[in-house]
């Protein structure tokens, strides 16, 4: 591991790429590389739909297999999930990229970071590292959490750990199902998780300690990312992490959260202020 690089978690996403610099996992928006500069972005979180794009870790994956130098570079990194945390341990062991078994857990972690839960593969266990590769709840995001979990992955990585599945997580809570008018489809108490929602629908939300919406690539319903600022704005409460264009939780723990209908109601309000979006299929 080469821990001579700098790596900084961000809150924002650079405009501009300073010279020697890697971004990852939507630190720089999109992919780019100014050979110029000698800099890579390596991200899917550009314009345009997602449904072609490789998540983070992938793309940094190929980009070494196919010559890219990130020796000597600053990193910065906008993220702490599985995703952010392959991509980063690929930036700080580059020799990863030309194991086998490495990269067949790149690539199905960068199926489901870019799809959404809808992307893994139903008949197979979960991957574990969605499960511990991410903050706790409440945890302040800061670069010694991501750093943390990216010395824990190399741990797990040494013990074989990392390549561990268990059953698909359920916890407690309600599942809503929505129609792509908006309305409530089918509403699910109990251990749910996403599976719930996709077998009854493509769209819905999760509602227990906190919130969860989202949708898969391809239903007829706008891009969230509009969503996140018009819920904000509704009920008050500040949007804390993972909202991105096919879902995200976009409440703070802490305070009480809106229950279920009002949450419903909120998401029919911005879907009726989206009708335009309605004329063609987005991603």
């Amino acid at each position: 591991m080469n821990t001579d690089l700098r790596v900084t978690l961000v809150t924002e996403p650079f405009t501009e790429m300073a010279p020697n610099s890697v971004y990852l996992d939507g630190a720089y928006r999109g992919f780019a590389h100014d050979p110029e500069l000698n800099s890579y972005s390596f991200d899917h979180h550009g314009e345009g739909p997602r449904f072609p794009l490789s998540a983070a870790c992938l793309q940094t994956l190929q980009g070494i297999r196919l010559g890219a130098d990130l020796r000597d570079k600053d990193v910065f990194v906008s993220s702490i999930d599985a995703d952010s945390v392959l991509a980063t341990m690929l930036v700080l062991a580059p020799h990863l990229a030309v194991s086998t078994k490495f990269a067949e857990l790149v690539r199905e972690v960068s199926q489901v970071d870019a799809g959404g839960p809808a992307a893994a593969d139903p008949h197979a266990d979960g991957l574990d590292i969605f499960s511990w590769a991410r903050p706790e709840r409440g945890e302040e995001l800061t670069s010694a959490v991501l750093m943390r979990l990216v010395e824990l992955g190399f741990h797990k990585l040494s013990t074989g750990e990392i390549y561990d599945r268990s059953p698909q997580y359920a916890f407690e809570c309600t599942a809503v199902v929505l129609n792509e008018d908006g309305s409530v489809k089918i509403r699910s108490k109990g251990e749910c998780n996403f599976t719930t929602i996709y077998a009854d629908g493509n769209f819905g939300f999760l509602h227990g300690d906190k919130i969860t919406i989202g949708k898969l690539p391809f239903a007829r319903v706008p891009s969230l990312a509009t969503l996140w600022p018009f819920l904000t704005e509704r009920f008050g409460i500040g949007a804390w992490g993972g909202a991105d264009a096919i879902g995200g939780s976009p409440f703070k723990p802490e305070g009480e959260l809106p229950g279920v209908s009002a949450v419903a109601d909120g998401i029919a309000a911005w879907m009726a202020e989206q009708s335009d979006g309605w004329k063609s299929i987005t991603v």
